[in-house]
């Protein structure tokens, strides 16, 4: 005897099966419509009446004997699995689960039967022997309400438990999950859905609802619960419904494209749309673009706004939201216009290197559809320059900043306006002088003759390097030494020890800004 064991996965066609070396499949055995009752939680092994296939007769005087390898369930359930199947009489077990729903189920069936080709059983040789002319099939019974194919119905009755109430619950505005105690019940789990399951008398049954709003009730029976805790013993059959104000949500698809948009609340999907559904009032709903193979997502419509695929809206009045999708391209190209730019030493570059045309003012590429070109201007050389830049991208973009990424979804046209900033205007910034003295190499402390006039004590045996630190002022510094032979401008100025005679030399340092603010400092060599 050969026992095979399998579950029922819901939605699919179970396949119980033997296969012996040799075999092959032959004939549908029919059996009679059938029965069955069986209680939630509790199995029971079921005998079909089948015609089995002993009819057929073998060459040479042989004896053969019939071989039942394969059940097959056409409408399964996901709380039944079948354990048990008898190859040799057909037998198996149907097994409830808990959370199964009491009520009366069609389930259709069919036993199948395979052949040893070429071969018969013979009792005196105690096995199957070649030799044997292959079978003829023996043809199926008629059997009423059968569906095709060999399969014949199998009326299954799940009874409650004994000591259990029913409970069911109304499709909800709402995703809910129902559990037993803590024990979650898998059918009632992140659904909208209409939901049943069987609990014993006196026992809790919880409900979760995620974020729900104040004004959110259970009705139980006699019970009114608010959502946000809602708990019950059960003592009877009952029936549960959910109660939350609502607001209507309308979302679709537009273009030459193709895709599809889901409703998320609270970031788990909402399986309960289907381009149209009420739902919560004054909760924010999150929308999701998914773009079809070929096609590219263009942007919303309606309500929602925006080039990103993901739109969020609370629904505080009946929405509407469109996504627009349209056959892809391979590239698009994109052009940048600089407005008032000229004579200003600036220049326009990608960020991640995209080759860009220039042509006068305007800057151009040809780049990937759906994708985001990091851009940004700059000044040229050593030039120093504030300036404010404004962009502009048709309905696209509107922003301002020295760098941008411009969203390309299509054939895109920027401006970005140039406007050069005054550094003058405002309250000034203090300029505060300061200067380093070095000869030989090494820097030369000053020794204060009085607050406002530092002495340098240096050598007439080597050059003096003066050198400005000052800080401060708006935009850049220009400085001017003036000396006893003349002025001489620098940051640096290098004193020659050839004309750097004993005695004491007075130098001022004058720093003036962009604005044409001066500071000086007065300070004394003393050459020894």
């Amino acid at each position: 005897m050969n026992r095979v064991q399998a579950s029922v996965t819901h939605g699919s066609l179970i396949l119980l099966s033997v296969l012996l070396p040799g075999c092959e499949h032959i004939e549908f055995l029919g059996c009679p419509n059938v029965s069955v009752s069986v209680a939630v939680g509790d199995s029971k092994t079921f005998a079909p009446e089948c015609s089995w296939l002993n009819e057929w007769t073998p060459s040479n005087g042989r004896t053969w004997q019939g071989h039942f390898p394969e059940i097959e369930i056409k409408s399964p359930q996901p709380w039944l699995t079948i354990t048990d199947f008898n190859s040799s009489d057909g037998t198996f077990t149907l097994n409830i689960d808990p959370s199964a729903v009491p009520d009366v189920y069609d389930l259709h069936y069919r036993i199948t039967h395979e052949s040893q080709a070429g071969s018969c059983y013979s009792s005196s040789f105690g096995g199957f022997v070649a030799g044997c002319d292959r079978v003829n099939s023996v043809p199926l019974p008629e059997v009423s309400d059968s569906v095709g194919e060999g399969y014949v119905k199998l009326s299954l009755t799940v009874n409650p438990a004994p000591g259990s109430h029913l409970v069911k619950v109304e499709p909800t505005p709402l995703p809910y999950s129902a559990e037993i105690g803590s024990t979650p019940v898998p059918q009632c789990k992140d659904t909208t859905s209409a939901c049943s399951f069987s609990i014993g008398d006196g026992a809790m049954a919880n409900f979760t609802v995620p974020s729900a709003p104040s004004n959110c009730t259970w009705t139980c029976g006699n019970e009114e619960l608010p959502c946000s805790a809602a708990s019950f013993t059960v003592t009877e059959d009952v029936t549960c419904t959910m109660k939350a104000p609502t607001q209507q949500l309308t979302y679709g698809t537009t273009g030459d494209g193709s895709g599809q948009v889901d409703v998320y609340i609270d970031g788990t999907q909402f399986i309960g749309c289907d381009g149209q559904c009420d739902l919560p009032k004054d909760k924010q709903i999150e929308l999701r673009a998914t773009q079809s193979a070929g096609s590219d997502f263009r942007g919303w419509q309606g309500h929602c706004a925006g080039l990103g695929p993901n739109a969020t809206i609370v629904l505080d009045g009946d929405k509407t939201c469109t996504a627009e999708f349209a056959q892809n391209a391979a590239m698009d190209t994109l052009v940048v216009e600089l407005l008032n730019s000229d004579g200003m030493n600036i220049e326009l570059f990608a960020e991640d290197n995209t080759p860009l045309t220039q042509q006068g003012s305007e800057y151009s590429a040809s780049v990937p559809h759906m994708t985001a070109v990091p851009l940004a201007i700059r000044t040229v050389g050593d030039v120093t320059i504030d300036f404010s830049v404004a962009w502009e991208c048709g309905n696209t973009l509107s922003t301002t900043g020295h760098n941008v990424s411009i969203p390309v979804n299509g054939p895109t046209n920027c401006t970005a306006t140039i406007e050069r900033e005054d550094p003058c205007a405002g309250t000034p910034t203090a300029i505060v002088p300061a200067l380093l003295v070095r000869q030989n190499g090494s820097s030369v402390d000053s020794t204060t003759s009085s607050p406002e006039t530092p002495s340098y004590p240096v050598a007439t045996d080597f050059g003096v390097e003066l050198t400005s630190v000052s800080s401060g002022g708006d935009g850049p510094l220009q400085v001017r030494w003036v000396l006893p032979a003349g002025p001489v401008f620098g940051t640096t100025y290098v004193w020659p020890n050839t004309s750097l005679d004993s005695g004491t030399h007075q130098v001022i340092l004058e720093v003036t800004d962009a604005c044409q603010q001066t500071e000086s400092l007065i300070f004394d060599l003393v050459a020894r």
